[in-house]
């Protein structure tokens, strides 16, 4: 008989392709190992209920900036927390050289490794990056980035001066303005769009798992329900009825967008590699849970 670290049962599984269906999910060693009709309970280590619940995959947040205006450290606790507790399980974060960030120029050889060091006791989610190529230097590292450092994606900007993409000088008053992040619209999808029959379950999923993983090559890693893919789960309940609170997001921010809206449907506990994320709204995992996770090529 085999065993497994972990099974959920009696949920209803919500894949692309393969459509909504109950089944349950077992785990082993972060992975998913099986999924069945029925997976009896004594062959798992621990077991957890999710009767009337939508189980999804992880969702994916394809374009963060942790670190933009606050020492990076400091901003993968909150913000990949913030993420988390909306039913994320991976961000891919953007970094460039220049202002902001490091406040450093120089080769990603030099600087990226870095960035992995500061992020490794940071984030509550996994994580991984896309670049922006700011320097000629850095224009002939993508090869080493694409093979080596686990980085496919990459940002180039085009109203900077020529080639000079420090970031700096003149080219510094262009920076884009970028926005807290609120998790909101994760919300919104579910309540304006599954709940009024506009989109479906599949439809959903694919926009908040399966396109980001594919396109930021993360797919099957991350991104789907299928054996040998990360166990990262997310169970909804669909009937639940509440409303957004910027103070219950985890974020920085202080502030959302859509506080005050009344939605339907939300989730309830993330599994991140088999380890629960996340319970009835509260963090069970610590900074530094999270992991890097090299990105290969788009499909």
């Amino acid at each position: 008989m085999q065993k497994y670290d972990l099974v959920v049962k009696n949920g209803i599984l919500v894949i692309p392709r393969v459509g909504v269906i109950k089944a349950d999910v077992a785990a082993s060693n972060g992975r998913i190992a099986a999924i069945a009709e029925d997976i009896p309970a004594p062959n798992s280590s621990r077991v957890i209920d999710a009767a009337g619940r939508h189980v999804f995959p992880g969702a994916i947040d394809s374009h963060f900036h942790i670190g933009i205006y606050r020492p990076m450290m400091d901003d993968a606790v909150t913000e990949s927390g913030s993420a988390a507790s909306g039913g994320v399980t991976t961000i891919l974060s953007y970094f460039r050289t220049g202002k902001n960030y490091l406040n450093k120029m120089g080769p990603y050889k030099e600087i990226f490794p870095e960035v992995l060091e500061v992020s490794k006791g940071s984030f509550v989610t996994d994580y991984s990056y896309h670049l922006a190529i700011m320097t000629r230097t850095q224009l002939s590292e993508m090869e080493w980035l694409v093979g080596d450092a686990g980085v496919s994606q990459f940002k180039y900007y085009m109203f900077y001066k020529t080639l000079d993409l420090a970031g700096s000088s003149r080219g510094d008053s262009y920076l884009m303005v970028e926005e807290p992040l609120d998790l909101g619209f994760l919300y919104e999808l579910m309540s304006e769009g599954v709940a009024k029959g506009r989109i479906t379950l599949t439809q959903m999923v694919k926009l908040v798992a399966e396109n980001p993983a594919k396109i930021m090559g993360l797919y099957p890693r991350k991104g789907t329900i299928r054996v040998g893919s990360d166990a990262d789960l997310v169970l909804i309940d669909p009937d639940v009825k509440w409303t957004i609170k910027a103070s219950e997001q985890h974020a920085r921010a202080g502030y959302s967008c859509y506080e005050g809206m009344q939605v339907t449907g939300k989730p309830v506990l993330s599994l991140l590699r088999g380890q629960v994320l996340l319970k009835d709204g509260k963090l069970q995992q610590s900074p530094g849970f999270g992991r890097f996770i090299p990105a290969g090529f788009s499909i």
